[in-house]
């Protein structure tokens, strides 16, 4: 699939990307990158802080799609279900400026398949980056209480 960059731009646009507790120190020390997989070519699938019915979609995904050999030394004496699962989830929150990446499924709009918002592995350093506590915690980071926490409610074209 081939992407190109939009002429629309993130203006200060809250997004969450959702990973296991495994996967949080390559993040610190490298930042937010494609996946190993192939997956996710060229840019990071994320979704806006306030898009809720993603954010579930996505944490649904990750719960039935985990690893179970690499979650047993953080589930020890634990049964293996979706609910364990969610408690190695974590969300990782950052704040984008820079322009957005579209796919050949949506050449009109910000967003690629699924409401996932593409954006160039380049534009997120470690330092950006605000790691929240597990899914199921219910903890919402100060980061998100700041204004009403919907910034990204307009892109400026």
């Amino acid at each position: 699939m081939a992407y190109v960059y939009s002429s629309h731009h993130a203006c200060k646009e809250r997004f969450v990307h959702y990973t296991y507790l495994w996967n949080i120190r390559g993040i610190c020390t490298h930042g937010l990158r494609q996946a190993s997989d192939g997956l996710m070519g060229p840019g990071i699938y994320c979704c806006r802080v306030n898009d809720k019915p993603t954010c579930e979609e996505i944490i649904e995904l990750l719960s039935e799609e985990i690893d179970w050999n690499k979650a047993t030394e953080y589930v020890k004496e634990r049964e293996f279900t979706s609910e364990s699962a969610r408690s190695l989830i974590h969300p990782i929150y950052y704040e984008y400026m820079g322009p957005y990446l579209l796919g050949e499924e949506n050449p009109q709009g910000f967003s690629d398949i699924a409401g996932y918002v593409l954006i160039p592995r380049i534009a997120l350093i470690p330092s950006q980056l605000v790691i929240g506590c597990p899914v199921d915690s219910g903890i919402v980071p100060s980061f998100l209480m700041e204004g009403d926490g919907s910034i990204g409610e307009t892109a400026r074209l």
